[in-house]
């Protein structure tokens, strides 16, 4: 077994340039991390190496995060550990002498490791993105960027470049531009057939072109010299074809087909004369015939020349000859990208925003550009370090060697070519062998980690025999070299169930959903037999014991079958959660809304509006429906008429029915009247309190997962709204990814420790590991590449013919060349892709499904031609399913229920003796409290008037409140409790308000950082171990005997000690004349906390005034003993607010007007108006 331990002590001694390769399971990050500290640990001509002198970069934030948090445990560790060796030491991290030259040097390495910690928030750990946002923010003017650029959103920015591409096209179309219509005619504008239009093709290629370090431009040049280049020569090859017809026409069946094709083609016509048609005929029947002679028994090697001689001029010929056909349109199309591409960057400047791909080119335009800036940046990192090299494109390559060239000895890369799986978004997995070269030619270190510790040696043993047979290194592809890309183990596997089990599935005369249907239902039942019986050992963190459901995993290649498997898991009852892909926007409950807010903002979508009838919003019968929009002889009836104008409804519909279009109709229009003075999320929130489709859908199989959802949704429309995005574009943004299928996450509800079984794709998967990994449906067969534009990075881009007169497109030469070049690295990276779906396995694996599909075949024909120690298994049958046990409401739901869910019981007919209930929030009750009238017009009117800046708070262009939410959402990711707050803040506060002025944001962090220099807020500003809970909601439920009330809350921030609880609320202002008001809502946030726990006895609550200088915090005391006066006083509140519900405006009391002025109430003026005029 090679030992791990010897190559990371390699990997930290290398001074010079190194690649590593590390097998799934050996430790890639663990590789960087060693190399990251034994790079802190090195002394340099200017003491210990800096935090800030080295980058590492990885390629998700969650990755990121990890690397960061893993660095500070290896500091601390090696902080420890020097201490320990050291003994007792004066002073402390806080208290760090600035000479240490007196010191040992390991006294001077604990200082210099002490300093690195303190700083780790600072580093240079990020995404690649995000490190190019961090560059050009340093260097705005040198790189060419708005100083106060903003980062615009994959969805944001897709969506632009989608409206763009349409615009251009459009605008071509209305100036008569023949080339752009004849593009249109032949693609079609938004979709051709089973094809994809003009739109798509732009919008779908110019993000590979972009990954590929390409422009337009640079693609035009090198198409019209690879086709000059094709040209050379093509009368000798026409002549050379003529040549060779006797030859043809003497030999067999198959050659003289083929002297036919040359005839037809060629004959007596001139080259120019050579239609498409034939051309194409060339192009087939070239290999067809090289096929045919080699596929013959004992073929003569005259023969087999010939076929070979023959087959290369039909291809020049052919090829050629077709493309000159299609070269205007290629042209075209390259420039309407370049024109698209153009304009896109004219909008992007319009916002002051960049796109990712902006961030990246950019900065290695930057860095290209300007010898200063990359002497500048080279000198700064003595040491450049990424994670999961084989995901790089080229543009990202570009950046990277300008940082860190190979060969100067500053570069670490480390990942695995075999788990390359992000092609199709633009990854080249040629990028790493290339850069691996370069390193290794220029001197630089390789070392290997192939010891793995997940996977059972069973398992290994496997893995590394299979794709010895699959990755055979044909045609220049990877090769699979068991003494360097084999797999080690690390794990014993005693004791435990370590199986490979190979499940196929047959019915008679059974179709592929037949198949898939008898296998979905096979896997949930043998799941949850594996756990019922307790004989399935595993091996967790704790030791070995009976698998559970969270221990296995469903792989998926795609999600396409998905209902299947989650069908079937509902029947036999085995708990599940899908982890993530279409399930959001495709899910039911969020098309339905996607439905209502449609019809709400274009009446006329008869589509979403018969949708939203047939769901739990209305819920109406089939035969309703019909007689909504067709009368009893047969006459087209305007749906939409029916509910928005005063009509009776058709004759006919049942009297249930008739209740609920009624009750809707009613519904309908109030929302339609609400949406033109609400937010989105206000009105997403009505309807749910409206209609009580929260409480349906709870009620419903996985509703948890749904009603989450739900509140997903609400987050989401808050965020459009912050950009200020309108009601009418957010309709449009939800219908668009409803069709193109995003991969947004589901709300996740699981808690991330849920005893459930999880069904994700296998690219989800990647960097994940299970006891248990199911692979299912591998019998999927895959999706043919379409589309009349076909591009690659290394063959460039390619069109096809298309031939008005019959209809008939043939593939030109370049298509052809792209073509080939994605199908053979699409199955390449479908290989790369069953590496990282079977080696998420730690004990066991099952491989399952049958069909034709890619997967299937190399499954089978490998175990077939090979000696495996698998279990085969072929199912006929349907399982008998048990019927499920009774579960509990899982704790995630009750949670839900208690703490967020809004109440969306449906209203009923209440007899006399009902009791009253209200449902409202801490900020409403506060609200009436401090005046009934601002109540009124708030809560009952729903009118949401910003209230303007208080004097001497901060005004410009943004409005206060919005300045405070900011201020609060970046006060809830600021680390606590782990000290250098101030440090953070100003970080913090640089990066989320970039847009600001530096002497804004110098406001913003001083008054931040002020509040944290005194009580209670210094108790976080320092090290520690207490419990710290940020936005915790909560939920007040008081049951009188006439009257029950329900409140629901948010704190801002609150931390316990022992039975003392300490409840801060932000406020980013100055102090108010009156504070009963936020008085009033502390008081209701701690009657809520000693409600729901009998351990709390005090709670210190205080107000925080964030803009106050010298006393920015009110205190408040709330003892056990205080609760019942609380609650009297919450319950006197609530009833006056439910007599004077359904009451006139002038019925609502106001207060004295110099309160109103004190309060800056926007409503004063209207509250007012009488005394004021007069």
């Amino acid at each position: 077994m090679s030992d791990k331990t010897d190559v990371l002590e390699k990997i930290k001694a290398c001074k010079d340039d190194i690649v590593a390769r590390a097998g799934a399971g050996a430790g890639k990050t663990t590789a960087l991390i060693a190399k990251y500290i034994s790079e802190l640990e090195t002394p340099r001509d200017s003491g210990y190496t800096r935090i800030d002198q080295l980058l590492a970069l990885t390629f998700t934030e969650k990755a990121a995060d990890e690397m960061k948090r893993r660095a500070r445990d290896k500091i601390s560790e090696k902080i420890e550990e020097i201490k320990k060796e050291l003994g007792d030491l004066d002073g402390s991290s806080s208290n760090i002498p600035d000479n240490t030259a007196h010191l040992s040097v390991r006294h001077q390495l604990l200082l210099s490791l002490i300093r690195q910690r303190q700083a780790l928030e600072g580093a240079y750990i990020s995404t690649i993105h995000s490190f190019c946002a961090r560059t050009l923010h340093e260097n705005p003017i040198s790189a060419g960027v708005d100083p106060s650029f903003t980062v615009m959103g994959a969805v944001d920015a897709s969506s632009l470049l989608d409206t763009v591409t349409s615009r251009v096209i459009l605008d071509r179309l209305k100036k008569r531009d023949s080339a752009t219509a004849n593009l249109v005619r032949d693609m079609g504008f938004e979709s051709a057939g089973f094809g994809t239009g003009l739109i798509k093709q732009i919008t779908m290629l110019i993000p590979l072109i972009r990954a590929g370090s390409k422009a337009p431009h640079t693609l035009l040049q090198e198409y019209e010299k690879e086709l000059a280049k094709n040209g050379e020569g093509i009368n000798d090859a026409v002549v050379e074809l003529l040549m060779v017809l006797p030859e043809l026409q003497a030999g067999g069946k198959k050659e003289n087909t083929t002297a036919s094709i040359i005839e037809e083609a060629i004959g007596t016509k001139s080259f120019e004369e050579i239609t498409p048609q034939s051309s194409n005929a060339l192009l087939e029947g070239g290999p067809s015939l090289e096929k045919a002679v080699k596929g013959r028994t004992n073929p003569s090697q005259e023969i087999i020349e010939l076929a070979e001689r023959t087959a290369k001029l039909m291809k020049k010929v052919g090829g050629y000859a077709i493309e000159i056909n299609v070269a205007d349109s290629t042209r075209a199309f390259l420039n309407l990208i370049h024109d698209v591409l153009k304009k896109y960057d004219a909008e992007k400047n319009k916002k002051s925003a960049l796109d990712y791909d902006d961030l990246q080119e950019k900065t290695r335009d930057f860095l290209r550009v300007s010898a200063d800036a990359r002497r500048s940046y080279r000198e700064r990192f003595v040491r450049v370090l990424v994670d999961e090299f084989q995901d790089v494109n080229d543009l990202q390559r570009d950046i990277i060697t300008l940082l860190a060239p190979p060969g100067e000895g500053r570069l670490f890369v480390v990942g695995d070519v075999k788990q390359s799986i992000y092609g199709f978004r633009g990854a080249d997995v040629s990028v790493f062998d290339e850069v691996a070269e370069k390193i290794v030619t220029g001197g630089g270190g390789k070392v290997e980690l192939r010891v793995n510790r997940r996977s059972t040696p069973n398992l290994l043993e496997f893995t590394n025999k299979f794709f010895t047979s699959l990755m055979k290194g044909e045609n220049g592809s990877f090769k699979f070299e068991p003494a360097q890309d084999g797999l080690e183990a690390y794990r014993t596997g005693a004791g435990i169930t370590s199986n490979i089990t190979r499940m196929t599935y047959e019915i008679e005369n059974g179709k592929s959903n037949d198949l898939r249907l008898l296998e979905a239902n096979t896997l949930s039942s043998t799941t949850r037999e594996w756990v019922e019986s307790g004989k399935h050992i595993v091996e967790g963190d704790e030791g070995q014991r009976p698998m559970r459901y969270g221990d296995v995993a469903i792989l998926l290649r795609k999600f396409t079958n998905l209902e299947f498997y989650e069908n079937a898991m509902r029947r036999t009852g085995v708990p599940y959660h899908v982890v993530r892909g279409r399930g959001f926007y495709n899910s039911q409950e969020i098309r339905d809304f996607i439905n209502i807010l449609s019809f709400l903002d274009f009446s006329g979508d008869k589509l979403g509006l018969t949708s939203v009838l047939r769901s739990p919003f209305v819920g109406i019968s089939d035969p309703a429906i019909f007689l909504l929009l067709r009368s009893s002889d047969g006459k087209k009836r305007e749906i939409a008429d029916c509910i928005l104008e005063n009509k009776k409804l058709p004759a006919g519909i049942e009297n249930d029915d008739r209740e609920k279009i009624e009750a809707f109709k009613k519904q309908a229009r109030k929302w339609r009247l609400a949406k033109e003075r609400l937010n989105i999320s206000e009105l997403i929130e009505k309807i749910l309190g409206d209609t009580g489709y929260g409480a349906v859908t709870l009620a419903r199989d996985q509703g948890e997962q749904k009603l989450a959802n739900l509140f997903k949704l609400i987050e989401l429309s808050r965020a459009f709204e912050a950009g200020s995005g309108g009601f009418k574009n957010f309709v449009s943004l939800l219908k668009k990814m409803e069709t193109s299928a995003p991969t947004e996450a589901l709300a996740d509800v699981t808690g991330g420790d849920d005893n459930t079984v999880k069904i994700m794709t296998a690219h989800q998967s990647k960097g994940l590991e299970f006891p248990v990994v199911l692979i299912a449906d591998v019998g999927a067969k895959e999706t043919a590449t379409r589309g009349s534009a076909m591009f690659h990075q290394k063959t460039g881009m390619g069109l096809k013919y298309h031939n008005v007169k019959t209809g008939e497109s043939y593939p030109g030469l370049f298509y052809g060349r792209a073509k080939d070049a994605r199908k053979t690295a699409e199955e390449e990276e479908l290989k790369r892709l069953l590496y990282v779906a079977m080696t998420r396995a730690r004990d066991s694996l099952v491989l399952s499904g049958s069909g034709n599909g890619t997967w299937a075949k190399w499954i089978d024909e490998i175990t077939a031609s090979e000696r495996f120690n698998i279990d085969s298994i072929t199912c006929s049958k349907f399982p008998s399913i048990k019927s499920p046990q009774t579960k509990t409401t899982p704790e995630v739901a009750r949670k839900i229920l208690k703490d967020k869910a809004p109440i969306t019981t449906k209203e009923v007919k209440k007899d006399k003796q009902h009791t009253p209930s209200l449902s409202l929030s801490v900020t409403e009750l506060a609200s009436f409290r401090q005046c009934p009238r601002l109540y009124y017009y708030q809560s009952v009117m729903e009118i949401s008037a910003r209230p303007p800046s208080p004097p001497g708070t901060a005004g410009g262009v943004m409005s206060h409140t919005v300045l405070g939410s900011q201020v609060h959402a970046f006060l809830e990711k600021i680390p606590l409790g782990e000290g250098n707050v101030a440090g953070q803040i100003v970080d913090g506060v640089e990066k989320e308000f970039s847009s600001f002025s530096s002497g804004d944001r110098k406001k913003i962090a001083d008054n931040i950082k002020r509040a944290f220099l005194k009580a209670p807020l210094r108790t976080l500003a320092k090290p520690t171990d207490i419990k710290i809970m940020r936005e915790t909601p909560l939920v007040i439920k008081l049951a009188e005997p006439k009257f029950s009330l329900l409140a629901r809350g948010t704190t801002d921030i609150l931390w316990i000690e022992g039975k003392n609880v300490t409840l801060v609320d932000y406020k980013y202002s100055k102090r108010p004349t009156s504070e009963a008001r936020y008085f009033f809502q502390l008081k209701l946030y701690a009657l809520g906390l000693m409600l729901s726990s009998d351990n709390v006895e005090t709670i210190e609550t205080s107000i925080v005034y964030l803009e106050e200088r010298k006393n920015p915090t009110s205190f408040m005391t709330i003892m056990r003993m205080d609760i019942a006066d609380i609650r009297k006083q919450t319950v006197t509140v609530a009833k006056h607010i439910a007599k004077l519900l359904g009451k006139p405006e002038k019925d609502w009391p106001t207060i004295d007007a110099s309160l109103c002025e004190s309060y800056h109430c926007p409503f004063r003026s209207k509250c007012h108006q009488n005394k004021k005029s007069a």
